[in-house]
């Protein structure tokens, strides 16, 4: 049997073995839970499915592909304790933990095509980039965790969109110690748009092929100019500020993380693909 005709028996089979438990889930708002309208939701477990064949000779899965989704999508979009996911899909915790642990890859896998190249999506126009830190608890055996902008330690996430507020790209994470130059240099960005034309707050004064405005020095006074210029600056990145609270959305980037740190990177760009696909609108195209 092909993988695409595994993934057609094990959507069956949840219709059959979970035809209560998916009733009772009807209900539920998609939306709300998760970001995603129902077809997308729905693409996204078809396309799901053929990468893991969710199905078995002997007892179904409890709960199955479409319910196991959801719950992965709850926990990135809400960032709800396991526990408590657990309570509402009437599950265990460690379930739980097992179907994010399963799910997440081939998740990310599904939505590797509505994640743009960031070169090509700049094309001609100019980037904005900015940090942002999202947090994670504070485990006392990482010292690169704390920011002392922030007062908090986290990760730090490298930003770029478009002057109308178009995400283009969201580097890999970087611990949340380094300052944003450092960050830039590191995820995987600076490269990607290399030659686009730059602009980005003063806190990457110095960074070539980027465009900051003037930092005041002691003692010195920034002319009338300059300050004119700040102005249209920080006007103008205000965009990209938007952004990174749409992302912030998946509350598992805006609120402390609290699973394992060596799993972040792959969390966070699961969740930048999830943004990605939500940006776009439509169902999958297979």
């Amino acid at each position: 049997m092909s993988l695409r005709g595994v993934a057609t028996a094990s959507r069956q089979l949840d219709l059959s073995c979970e035809g209560r438990i998916r009733e009772a889930a009807r209900p539920l708002n998609i939306k709300v839970m998760t970001g995603l309208d129902e077809a997308q939701f729905d693409a996204l477990v078809d396309a799901v499915g053929v990468r893991v064949p969710f199905w078995s000779a002997g007892r179904p899965f409890q709960p199955g592909l479409r319910r196991s989704v959801l719950i992965v999508l709850v926990l990135l979009r809400q960032n709800l304790v396991q526990r408590l996911v657990a309570a509402i899909f009437g599950t265990s915790q460690s379930t739980v933990s097992r179907r994010l642990t399963t799910l997440r890859g081939p998740i990310c896998d599904a939505l590797a095509q509505v994640v743009p190249d960031p070169d090509q999506a700049a094309g001609t126009a100019t980037v904005l980039i900015d940090g942002t830190l999202a947090p994670t608890c504070d485990w006392q055996h990482r010292e690169d965790l704390f920011s002392g902008k922030h007062m908090k330690p986290g990760f730090n996430l490298q930003v770029a969109a478009l002057l109308d507020g178009t995400l283009i790209g969201v580097g890999a994470a970087v611990p949340g110690a380094h300052h944003d130059v450092y960050a830039w240099h590191e995820c995987g960005l600076e490269q990607q748009l290399a030659g686009h034309d730059l602009l980005a707050d003063l806190g990457y004064v110095g960074v070539i092929g980027i465009h900051t405005g003037t930092k005041r020095r002691p003692g010195r006074r920034l002319t009338p100019a300059q300050r004119a210029e700040n102005r249209a600056i920080s006007s103008t990145r205000a965009t990209v500020e938007r952004v990174i609270a749409h992302l912030k959305h998946w509350k598992i980037l805006g609120h402390p993380y609290r699973g394992p740190l060596d799993d972040y990177r792959a969390t966070a760009a699961c969740v930048t693909a999830l943004e990605f696909y939500r940006l776009t609108g439509h169902p999958l195209n297979e």
